[in-house]
């Protein structure tokens, strides 16, 4: 029984492989880039603060490791296209000859769908959203957002509407699939 299954899971270790090293090599990228980066990502939390407020690090490992989620999911953001191409490619021989003429239009649409996503949620959501919950109990407390926590919680913004953004990829191709 080992033996039929061998062959699968040495093609699923290859195209891990090359997703795992586009996302390094992505990351050493972005991370010689992480301060114009960093300095998008607050942008819209920037416009909400009140003038001459700066964002703060509570720990002093904090801006390292703030630099080096920023270069991280960058990385992870411009290296799906390649994780999708792989995830098709492991998938497609065991799709009919039917089915397989949609590993392009999964790729590109899949990528487009995550990116609009996070775009949704980088210009509409996280401004509103912010402006939202650093103005209640303004008359109560003053903000003091920590560099970590905001970066933290932006990238998971971004990711979950990302994932939620595909959605409609993954039911069509199921559709497709018959499988919905």
């Amino acid at each position: 029984m080992f033996e039929e299954l061998k062959p699968h899971l040495i093609e699923l270790r290859k195209r891990l492989f090359i997703s795992v090293m586009t996302v390094i090599v992505m990351f050493v990228v972005c991370f010689s880039f992480w301060n114009q980066i960093l300095d998008f990502i607050i942008a819209p939390l920037q416009n909400t603060l009140p003038d001459n407020q700066k964002m703060v690090f509570l720990e002093v490992q904090e801006p390292f490791f703030v630099a080096m989620k920023v270069a991280f999911f960058t990385g992870f953001l411009l290296s799906l296209p390649i994780i999708f191409w792989q995830f098709w490619l492991f998938v497609a021989p065991g799709l009919y000859e039917n089915e397989k003429k949609y590993v392009i239009p999964f790729v590109i649409s899949a990528t487009f769908m995550f990116l609009v996503g996070a775009a949704f949620c980088y210009y509409v959501v996280v401004p509103i959203g912010f402006a939202f919950l650093i103005n209640f109990g303004q008359q109560l407390f003053s903000a003091m957002l920590n560099i970590g926590g905001y970066v933290g919680f932006f990238t998971k913004l971004v990711i979950a509407f990302g994932i939620a953004f595909e959605l409609p990829v993954i039911t069509f191709f199921l559709a497709k699939l018959g499988l919905v």
